[in-house]
């Protein structure tokens, strides 16, 4: 359990929508919380939409014992084994959210859409997270000791807070950006 100051600076990264913060995982006050928000004359007409997010996230983690578990099996299934391709021009959905489309039908992007699907599908399951954007490390050139750093490089990742470790990045994008944590 945490206590109520981590839950205070922890609400922003659990938000599924302004003010609609949901319990962390473990409580069992969550799918109650979360069905409440779905159901809501101010959230339900926007939060909706986003069912199939919370749909996937539940069956790829499956039944996880700790928030760390369903991690990693979210981002295997971007990586490998949710039949992802990573692409510079992916489509663009009409009457439904783009991350929705890119989760559960078209399962084409780059390194946002996988970001941004991911942080919001372990918010789904009650997991602090966020979207970290910056560069991976470029091209370095042994002759003259520097890293050539361009747009090309520019890169977006989760972060997921863990107690006791803090913001700790993964990256589910694909043959992309290679972050050097290790898990």
């Amino acid at each position: 359990r945490l206590d109520d100051a981590w839950a205070d600076e922890l609400r922003p990264f659990l938000e599924l929508t302004q003010g609609a913060a949901l319990p962390l995982f473990g409580d069992p006050a969550l799918p109650g919380t979360l069905d409440s928000f779905m159901t809501s004359s101010l959230y339900g007409p926007f939060l909706r939409q986003y069912q199939p997010l919370y749909a996937k996230a539940r069956e790829v983690a499956g039944r996880p014992t700790t928030p760390y578990a369903a991690v990693v099996a979210l981002e295997a299934w971007f990586r490998s084994e949710g039949g992802f391709v990573y692409s510079e021009r992916p489509r663009v959905a009409f009457g439904v959210p783009p991350l929705v489309d890119f989760v559960t039908e078209s399962k084409r992007g780059y390194c946002q859409h996988y970001a941004g699907a991911m942080a919001l599908m372990l918010r789904y399951l009650g997991i602090p997270a966020r979207v970290a954007v910056g560069f991976t490390s470029g091209v370095y050139d042994e002759d003259d000791q520097t890293w050539t750093v361009t747009d090309h490089n520019a890169h977006a990742w989760v972060e997921v807070w863990f107690p006791g470790w803090g913001w700790l990045p993964f990256d589910p994008t694909p043959a992309r950006g290679q972050l050097s944590a290790p898990y």
